[in-house]
């Protein structure tokens, strides 16, 4: 991230533009066209590449992109986005059973079948930074509320880090297993509720792990300020104390 930094503030902001329209062609749009291909090799969006991609989207609005507090336009974007991830697959499966384009066509179709799904596909993004955006212009008064929303924020990571863990993954979904519910009338109040269930459970497991490792954080901390102050030393070529000056 420091390299990345230290190149972000270097360009322009046009070059800057340039730079992402670029990086969201070869890394979102063109495997989402072209599906059938392996593109850049990018592993569905879960590749280094695309982490970097992501990080300079983000870069690029902490740099230049002023909140213009019009929260809900930019909520109706991304719900509005994320919403033609599921549909793109209705459609991908009316035209398979119709079958009026073509066999040929429909065998290739099946390759980009859950396409929409993948992390670095054309709606996951665009979705994706229509709700972070929404959410960076919505103002919220100080309270209780705002409290609870950092503490849940907080934890995303580990949220992520825990549930989507390759052991943990199958075990969550093979005993819940959603699918089961495909035929039901509660099938989408299920599928919130099991979200949320899983948010909150993963959460308070990151809750409980700070609080436990809190003593070794505070005793570990200043050899961790100390190493990370030599790292700094290395990256500009000088002692701390001239940096300061």
């Amino acid at each position: 991230s420091p390299i990345l930094n230290t190149f972000v503030r270097a360009i322009t902001k046009r070059q800057f533009q340039c730079m992402l329209v670029l990086l969201f062609v070869l890394l979102s749009g063109w495997t989402n066209v072209f599906y059938y291909t392996s593109g850049l090799n990018i592993a569905e969006g879960a590749s280094v590449a695309w982490f970097v991609a992501i990080y300079l989207f983000g870069a690029y609005i902490r740099m230049h992109y002023t909140p213009d507090g019009r929260a809900g336009k930019w909520f109706l974007i991304g719900i509005g986005v994320m919403v033609m991830i599921p549909l793109s697959r209705f459609i991908i499966e009316f035209l398979i059973s119709t079958q009026w384009l073509g066999t040929r066509f429909l065998e290739d179709l099946l390759w980009g079948y859950s396409i929409s799904y993948h992390s670095n596909s054309l709606f996951s993004i665009l979705g994706a930074l229509g709700l972070f955006l929404a959410f960076l212009n919505l103002r919220l008064k100080d309270g209780i509320g705002t409290k609870l929303i950092n503490i849940a924020a907080s934890t995303s990571f580990a949220v992520y880090l825990i549930h989507d863990h390759y052991y943990l993954r199958q075990t969550i979904w093979g005993k819940i297993n959603p699918w089961a519910w495909l035929d039901d009338w509660y099938l989408l109040p299920a599928i919130i509720a099991t979200v949320l269930a899983i948010y909150a459970v993963c959460m308070i497991i990151e809750l409980i792990r700070h609080f436990l490792f809190r003593p070794v954080e505070l005793w570990v901390k200043p050899y961790c300020d100390k190493f990370d102050g030599k790292l700094r030393e290395l990256w500009h070529g000088k002692k701390e104390s001239d940096m300061s000056v």
